[in-house]
């Protein structure tokens, strides 16, 4: 056991000597090459969207905070029942779109009224039980859609999905 420690100890007190006087070698150089400047970049944020409250009750509004947008920029927010989809379907509610325009940084607040967004792609959104996943038991009338709002965006031939999307709870009546 004691053997092993020599032999670490050894290898350390090398390397710090041998580093010492790359260090010390460096110093001495440096007026002969100077280190490149280190190039700044621009982190690449994906664009997405935050809802307050994500829970909602139809026809009441809803905050929602954008970043990572293009910067100074028009996007049509809608309420979808996918975050993807392919295109002959209508899984979007487009009677309730809203308009934004983004800020020099790529990013934006708007209030949006929440109905709800076509069944087409989800069942309705209950437990077996009749409870909603927070606990509180629904009417027999009453029902929880989930649903998604972001920017719609075609991606390959026939596929559109929605960019940024933040997923809401719809509760009704």
């Amino acid at each position: 056991m004691r053997r092993r420690m020599t032999v670490a100890v050894v290898a350390g007190v090398a390397l710090g000597i041998a580093g010492a006087s790359s260090v010390a070698l460096a110093a001495s150089s440096a007026s002969a090459y100077k280190l490149p400047t280190p190039v700044a970049f621009k982190a690449r944020h994906h664009p997405r969207i935050v809802a307050k409250p994500h829970s909602v009750r139809v026809n009441k509004f809803t905050t929602l905070s954008g970043s990572g947008f293009k910067p100074h920029h028009r996007y049509v927010l809608n309420e979808c029942s996918a975050r993807s989809w392919t295109v002959p379907r209508q899984v979007c509610n487009h009677r309730n779109a809203v308009h934004v325009r983004t800020g020099p940084h790529g990013g934006f607040r708007v209030r949006m009224k929440l109905l709800v967004c076509p069944r087409a792609m989800q069942p309705q959104a209950r437990a077996r039980s009749g409870r909603v996943p927070s606990g509180r038991v629904l009417s027999p009338e009453a029902f929880v859609v989930r649903c998604f709002i972001g920017t719609p965006k075609f991606f390959g031939i026939d596929s559109e999905g929605l960019t940024g999307a933040v997923r809401i709870s719809v509760t009704g009546p």
